[in-house]
């Protein structure tokens, strides 16, 4: 309803009251007449004035607006209540930030709602975020980190930001738009699907929970978080001694993985264990596991994933037969962004460097590019040496490894590779380390004393001596 609708309102009531003025005061010679007329007129006016007032006034310039944060399913993801309208950013101390509506001095113009927000959590880098659900009374925290652990990257003197746009990080090495066959490689490297059944006072007596996530390194924290707004779903959280992020999806966002992965699927044999995921969560979906037998459908499903089922399941539900689980054959290498991907997650970019009697410095220095991955995925990791032609592959134990250390097929293959098809997250690092060693192999600056201690430097900080970036 817009000001002008509110202003007819307005006039075609206040018309209507002339006509009670002249009854009230229609005996001009009687004192209670005109007593009445009067007090009418004086009540009258203070009525019309507050309700005037009312009606000009910006719905949201009373009671501040408060920050909200959604059920636990989607805790640390913020945005807006009311309307979508005008973004505005704040750059203070969370302490000193204050709640407080928009005003406007044009009342004809559109009322402008400004929520405070948490700035740099999830959603697409150029698109607002999503409206809360739910009523204001039920989310408001006074200081946003003490509800929200996610912890702000670039913080400069303790200023944070809070706005309904989600700024992109200011990292060079993160590209603006990334192929969607790099995340498929990075899931086929480090993903897991995860089918969760515990015991519940529900019905059935158990509660399955589906989900789908990354644990990596807290050096890897931007890393999910660009992978956190690719999919604009998920949460990520720390574990306080492992130093180890989570990065999970729950519930219904499973579908936004579902649908990426059924367009781009995986090559690994985590293939076979993201189509029997995707198998329970239809049965979740349609409300089959709050039965018995949807419930033995899931477990039968879980028996076959990963580690299959745990003492006490088996104990449970001891006449459940796993499904078959479906065969993964002939996969090999297509797409250079899903190698890429790949070896973001199971990649390994080595400076090895040996004692030598044999060389002028004394030690021998060798470039080492590894991919490992189980041996139920050997064919797939053979078939990178036809894709890069070169490298071999070595078996130890249920492990199997792709590994390049001649350097010319490190600095000819390897490197031009990776510098077309860019690696994300620490490891990217080690990448580039490894092509500063590779120069200085190449140049032989290894071969006097500054040019080894700089080579032993740049060692030092790789892989785990790499600090927190």
């Amino acid at each position: 309803m817009s000001t002008n609708d509110l202003v007819s309102i307005f006039l075609s009531i206040e018309l209507q009251s002339y006509g009670l003025y002249l009854l009230s005061t229609i005996y001009r010679n009687s004192e209670l007449a005109t007593t009445g007329g009067l007090i009418y007129f004086l009540l009258g006016a203070i009525g019309r004035g507050k309700s005037l007032f009312l009606c000009l006034k910006l719905p949201n310039s009373g009671d501040a607006l408060k920050l909200m944060i959604l059920s636990n399913t989607w805790k640390g993801i913020c945005g807006w209540t009311n309307y979508s309208c005008i973004v505005t950013t704040h750059k203070i101390e969370e302490t000193k930030i204050g709640y407080r509506g928009s005003k406007s001095s044009n009342v004809t113009a559109l009322f402008v709602k400004e929520q405070r927000v948490y700035g740099n959590l999830l959603g697409n880098v150029s698109s607002i975020r999503c409206t809360l659900k739910g009523f204001e009374r039920n989310y408001q925290v006074g200081i946003p980190s003490k509800q929200i652990s996610q912890q702000i990257r670039f913080r400069a003197l303790a200023l944070q930001f809070f706005s309904t746009y989600v700024a992109p990080f200011d990292n060079p090495n993160l590209p603006t738009k990334l192929n969607p066959w790099w995340f498929t490689g990075f899931i086929d490297g480090e993903g897991y699907f995860s089918i969760g059944i515990s015991k519940n006072k529900n019905k059935v007596g158990w509660q399955v929970k589906l989900e789908f996530g990354f644990s990596l390194h807290e050096k890897d924290r931007v890393l999910l978080e660009q992978i956190q707004r690719y999919f604009s779903a998920g949460s990520i959280s720390l574990h306080p001694t492992l130093k180890i992020l989570h990065y999970r999806i729950l519930s219904k966002d499973l579908e936004k993985i579902i649908d990426h992965l059924d367009q781009y699927p995986l090559i690994t044999q985590k293939l076979a264990d993201f189509e029997l995921f995707k198998q329970a969560y239809k049965l979740v979906l349609n409300k089959q596991h709050l039965k018995l037998e949807g419930l033995q459908k899931i477990v039968a499903i879980k028996a076959s994933m990963n580690r299959g089922l745990s003492d006490q399941l088996q104990a449970a539900f001891p006449n459940v037969i796993p499904v078959s689980r479906p065969k993964v054959v002939n996969k090999f290498v297509q797409e250079s962004s899903w190698l890429a991907g790949f070896v973001a997650a199971e990649g390994c970019f080595f400076v090895n460097i040996q004692k030598s009697a044999t060389t002028k410095s004394g030690v021998n220095i060798q470039l080492d590019f590894i991919i490992s991955q189980h041996q139920r995925d050997e064919q797939l990791i053979a078939s990178l040496v036809e894709f890069f032609c070169c490298g071999n592959i070595y078996t130890r134990g249920n492990i199997c490894r792709f590994r390049v250390t001649n350097l010319t097929d490190i600095t000819t293959k390897i490197i031009p590779f990776f510098k077309e098809n860019p690696i994300l997250g620490v490891k990217l690092k080690d990448f580039e380390d490894l092509c500063r060693v590779a120069e200085m192999l190449k140049t032989k600056k290894h071969l006097t004393p500054e040019g080894l201690t700089k080579i032993l430097k740049i060692k030092a900080g790789m892989n785990t001596g790499r600090g927190i970036l």
